[in-house]
This record gives structure tokens, C-alpha cells and sequence, in this order.
């Protein structure tokens, strides 16, 4: 919900853009039931059979950094013709419009696997009021390489960024380091799972490249 709104705020902030009242139509509210029902999607019961994958996360307030670490994905779907994949970790906050500032970052690529192991560890500069923004997250997207065409879309994962620990008035703010976390298991969906309806919203704003361009990558991903 939190998502929904954010977006709602931010293609409602310019004169071109369509009226709220053209936004939060019938969609709209079956759209805020379906963000419910998306905060269920890293429950193993609502999931297929593409995978898991192991992180950490965690945000150091006095450095004001953002600490990821991808330490591995098991059971992912076979991509390649010899029945492996060689997968990657692709790591970007989202949206786009509440963190410009960010790149997006990735593993290396591990070649014929599907239990790759990573445990590589990344840092996202960020203030504190950028980590406690309504609707921002972390989108771990998990993809094939291929050297001849294009690279597969494998599954993909997200965690509020809002509620890891480290934030302030999180209980485990004292947190220091990667290696005193628990690890966190997130399985992996694919966007056909969660067709979402915002979609179909977005694709009327024409003129908004921002919109367009997050239009594209979702049609992208469903299509593989």
C-alpha cells in the first residue's frame, strides 16, 4: 500500500499529470488490496518453484550507509540448454524517483549452477530520512547470463528498506556488522504472479518517461 501510494504522489506532482481523482478510480481500491495481498509474497505458499535467495541487509546510522550482502540463491530454474543457469544478483532501491541518486549494483556472474554461492557485500550511501521514506525497498532481481542473447529473467525478490534493522526505533539498531544478522531467506516470485493493476495506469501516462521505462521492465520480465 505504502508503494501505491508513493506512486500515486509522485505521477500526480507536475501539471501534466493526470488528477488524483483519475488515479484512485475502482483499480485504485482493488489495487490497495492487492498491495496487501503482495506483502505475502515471500510466503513459500504463494510461490512457484523458482527458488530462494540468502542475504543480509542492515543500515549503520552513523555512517549513514546502507550495507547488502548477497550470500547465495539455491534451487533456481535451469536457463541453459545443459540444464544449469549461470546466474547473477542484480541489487537497486526502488522506486527510482525516491533514491536518483543510487545505482543499481551486481554480483559477478557464477557459471553453471543453480546453488550459486556470492557472498559478496555491497553499501548504498543513504540519510536517514532516505531510509525511512514510505515505499521504498530493495529489489533483488536474479538473472541468467548469456553470451549470445539477451539475459534471463530468473525471479526476483524485495524487502522494505524502512523496516530492516539499523533503522532508527528498530530494536535492533545496536547492530554493527553483516555477520551479527540472522540470514534472511526470500523466495523468489516472477511478475506474472503479482499482474499488478497499477500497470495498466501507468501505460496512460505517455508522455512520462519514468512511467514508460518502469512500464517496459515489468512487460519485459513477465514476458520471459
Amino acid at each position: 500500500m505504502k508503494c501505491l501510494d508513493s506512486f500515486v504522489e509522485y505521477f500526480n506532482t507536475d501539471e501534466q499529470c493526470l488528477p488524483k481523482e483519475a488515479l484512485k478510480t475502482d483499480k485504485y481500491k482493488d489495487k490497495l488490496q492487492e498491495q496487501e495481498r503482495i506483502g505475502l509474497l515471500n510466503q513459500p505458499s504463494l510461490l512457484t518453484d523458482l527458488g530462494k535467495l540468502y542475504c543480509h541487509a542492515y543500515y549503520h546510522l552513523k555512517e549513514e550507509t546502507l550495507y547488502v550482502e548477497i550470500i547465495s540463491c539455491k534451487n533456481l530454474k535451469p536457463c541453459d540448454s545443459n540444464g544449469l543457469s549461470d546466474p547473477y544478483v542484480e541489487i537497486q532501491l526502488c522506486p527510482k524517483f525516491l533514491y536518483p541518486h543510487i545505482e543499481k549494483q551486481q554480483t559477478s556472474i557464477i557459471k553453471k549452477t543453480l546453488n550459486p554461492s556470492f557472498n559478496e557485500k555491497f553499501e548504498f550511501r543513504l540519510t536517514e530520512k532516505e531510509c525511512t521514506l514510505s515505499g521504498g525497498f530493495i529489489n533483488y532481481t536474479v538473472m541468467d547470463h548469456d553470451l549470445m542473447w539477451s539475459n534471463d529473467f530468473e525471479g526476483e525478490a524485495f524487502l522494505e528498506i524502512s523496516k530492516l534493522p539499523g533503522i532508527p526505533n528498530d530494536s535492533t539498531n545496536d547492530c554493527r556488522s553483516l555477520d551479527e544478522l540472522k540470514k534472511i531467506e526470500l523466495p523468489l516470485t516472477h511478475p506474472k504472479a503479482v499482474r499488478s493493476r497499477i500497470i495498466e495506469i501507468l501505460e496512460q501516462r505517455v508522455s512520462d518517461k519514468t512511467a514508460i521505462d518502469f512500464v517496459r521492465q515489468r512487460r519485459e520480465a513477465e514476458n520471459q
